[in-house]
């Protein structure tokens, strides 16, 4: 399931602002989640708009866990994933990536 935040606009002249998205495991129990916001709507919300829609979307199917590797440079990505209580964790072997997980 991939949300994504756009412009009202016609076909051919539709700015995207943010992209959120969830691929699930083939049980439906677990999926992994990004984020991606264009440069200039960074800090604006929609991040987090985006993702707490796709969330509860995510608990209506019955996923149960939500997970993502985040890179230690991308503070924003980290500081959301704080806001909406993902436990972090190093992975093993790769510096400079955080394993988030959150259960529903």
């Amino acid at each position: 399931m991939a949300l994504v935040l756009t412009t009202r606009g016609t076909a051919d002249r539709t700015e995207i602002f943010g992209i959120a998205q969830l691929i699930a495991d083939p049980d439906i129990q677990r999926a992994e989640y990004a984020v991606f916001v264009r440069h200039d709507m960074q800090g604006k919300g929609v991040a987090t708009l985006l993702t707490r829609r796709l969330f509860n979307y995510a608990r209506s199917r019955g996923i149960q866990e939500i997970y993502a590797e985040i890179m230690c440079e991308n503070t924003l990505m980290l500081k959301l994933a704080d806001e909406l209580g993902f436990t972090r964790a190093e992975v093993p072997g790769e510096r400079g990536v955080v394993y988030a997980t959150l259960r529903l």
